[in-house]
């Protein structure tokens, strides 16, 4: 079964149901193509990032390490549509994560185009991208996704994986040509 679920924002935030039995993203053919998270590794187009055993992980969401159960999750209400954080569909074991800014929420009057078009004016419209920001294979337990600045809002903590400078290459930059230090700094 495939479910939507929306994360709100704010003090009562929750996830809550949107809508059933739709698939919004298809499991991409090169998940195959996969690189272990490092921060100075440019990914090529084709391959994904991945991080194993990702359930054991801090930054992993209850939502996604617990079985998912639809009645856990409310209907979402016309009020919560304006607190949009990030958007899950739950499609057959596999999470798919899509992060929601305020340019994928549109409101403007349209047409549907259909075999009955009907005109719409001023209800929201959510913009779903091409390709989830991330996705999570629950049988694997293998995270993939593109960028990690995509998902930092959506698991929280997960911002960990950026690589900290060590000693040495702190001091090869501070001993750089064009840092030139006064007399009251070290």
């Amino acid at each position: 079964m495939n479910h939507l679920i929306v994360k709100t924002k704010g003090r009562n935030a929750e996830f809550v149901k949107v809508i059933s039995d739709e698939i919004i993203f298809n499991l991409p053919d090169n998940l195959a193509n996969k690189v272990e998270y490092q921060a100075d590794h440019n990914l090529d187009e084709d391959s994904w990032f991945a991080i194993e055993e990702f359930s054991t992980k801090e930054y992993c969401i209850d939502f996604a390490s617990r079985r998912f159960i639809t009645a856990d999750y409310n209907q979402i209400t016309r009020v919560q549509y304006n607190n949009l954080d990030f958007l899950c569909s739950y499609q057959t074991g596999t999470y798919y994560f899509q992060k929601i800014s305020t340019r994928q929420i549109l409101r403007r009057k349209y047409i549907t185009f259909s075999n009955e078009p009907v005109l719409v004016d001023n209800e929201p419209i959510l913009i779903i991208d091409e390709f989830p920001d991330a996705i999570y294979v629950r049988a694997d337990d293998i995270l993939y996704f593109k960028k990690l600045s995509s998902i930092t809002s959506i698991f929280n903590g997960i911002e960990i994986l950026y690589r900290e400078a060590t000693d040495v290459e702190t001091e090869t930059f501070l001993n750089s040509d064009f840092i030139q230090l006064t007399e009251n700094y070290s």
